[in-house]
């Protein structure tokens, strides 16, 4: 069977069934249901280890299931073209990176970026104020040895790993502990 090269997404609605994840003898996801409807927010919350992220990559198909199946307006994610499922997704897993590339590029992932597109993102995420005080702006260089280059808090890399989510314009936006580094302010402005 060929697979789905094009999906509908103005109505996205995506279903976990029964999804079972082991690793070995280490079940992490045991029997998780889970329905989203687009335009919906959900907060999935446990202790650390209880298997929040492994459902959020089994959820993205970076992980396969062990059990179970997922669903994407109704049709298996297997029938749907792997790279294509993977455009529904902007995430920020707890473990981004950043990229040695100049602000503006790291935010596109792309040379080739719109500008006031991602000011608009970097404003949303609460670090534009931070990228407008840098000597070169959307130019300056991240992880540079010199002065000239980004040096950037934990809390301001991940307002930035935000903003490149924001920029992909994708139908599901994940966030796995998305507020970790943040202090209490940002943590508020960011939801």
């Amino acid at each position: 069977m060929g697979k789905v090269s094009h999906m509908d997404e103005s109505q996205v609605v995506i279903q976990m069934k029964d999804i079972v994840k082991k690793f070995g003898d280490f079940t992490a996801n045991d029997h998780i249901n889970l329905t989203v409807h687009k335009g919906e927010v959900h907060a999935i919350l446990g202790e650390n280890g209880a298997g929040k992220s492994t459902m959020m990559n089994v959820l993205c198909g970076l992980y396969k299931p062990t059990e179970g199946i997922i669903t994407l307006n109704g049709v298996d994610i297997r029938e749907y073209d792997y790279h294509e499922y993977l455009k529904l997704f902007g995430v920020v897993f707890q473990d981004f990176a950043m990229f040695a590339f100049p602000v503006g590029a790291n935010i596109a992932v792309s040379k080739n970026y719109e500008k006031d597109r991602v000011w608009d993102c970097l404003a949303r995420a609460g670090v534009s104020r931070a990228v407008e005080k840098m000597p070169g702006g959307l130019d300056t260089p991240m992880f540079s040895s010199n002065e000239d280059g980004m040096s950037a808090s934990g809390g301001e890399m991940q307002k930035l790993a935000i903003a490149r989510a924001l920029y992909k314009d994708a139908s599901i936006m994940i966030l796995d502990e998305p507020t970790a580094a943040l202090d209490p302010i940002s943590e508020y402005e960011i939801y």
